[in-house]
């Protein structure tokens, strides 16, 4: 099981409809196979950031599985709007 971090940044003014977008956008992830479960945060210094962790069965379930699918075309189509700056994404293994 792999954890993916996203880092959002948010065009300032536009936080609230990134959030709504975010719900109406979420049943794509949670439907992706190889999708355990995931949180989506607000950064508290900055309020245009927030990270959404997602734990996957697999790097290539979220890679693979549901980056190269129509249901990330979706999901990308209703948040993408909102970034100020194109989103920065980590894997992680837990030690």
């Amino acid at each position: 099981m792999i954890t993916e971090l996203a880092r959002f940044f948010i065009t300032k003014g536009q936080e609230e409809q990134f959030v709504a977008a975010y719900q109406a956008a979420r049943t794509y992830l949670e439907n992706a196979e190889g999708y355990r479960e995931h949180r989506m945060h607000r950064v508290v210094e900055d309020p245009t950031q927030f990270v959404l962790s997602v734990l996957w069965d697999s790097l290539d379930a979220h890679v693979k599985g549901f980056r190269e699918s129509e249901a990330y075309v979706e999901w990308r189509s209703l948040i993408g709007p909102y970034f100020s700056s194109a989103p920065e994404v980590m894997h992680l293994n837990q030690v």
